[in-house]
């Protein structure tokens, strides 16, 4: 019974799924069109750049520690260009005969 009551204690306090923290790895600056700050963040798929509202991978082989003010910008305006990311179509389902 105690040991029912400790796992939802912590089931509750959010031991459960661990996330990777919120903090950035580093802050580079302002982004020149747009003013708003560059961060790298460490992601679940690995290390990005963002300003908040686009999101960039940094390129596999890269420190993210050692990544400056313009390739961010470049990642950054390189993804933006791109565009969303296409959806795939809905699977139709099959008649039955």
């Amino acid at each position: 019974m105690n040991a029912a009551v400790a796992k939802l204690a912590d089931a509750a306090a959010g031991g459960g799924r661990q996330s990777a923290s919120r903090e950035p790895i580093a802050v580079l600056g302002a982004h020149p069109q747009s003013g708003k700050d560059i961060k790298v963040m460490a992601g679940r798929y690995g290390p990005y750049v963002t300003d908040g509202s686009t999101h960039a991978t940094i390129p596999k082989g890269t420190e993210p520690k050692s990544v400056t003010l313009d390739q961010a910008v470049e990642w950054i305006d390189a993804k933006a260009a791109k565009g969303p990311s296409k959806k795939k179509p809905a699977r139709r389902k099959k008649a039955k005969a």
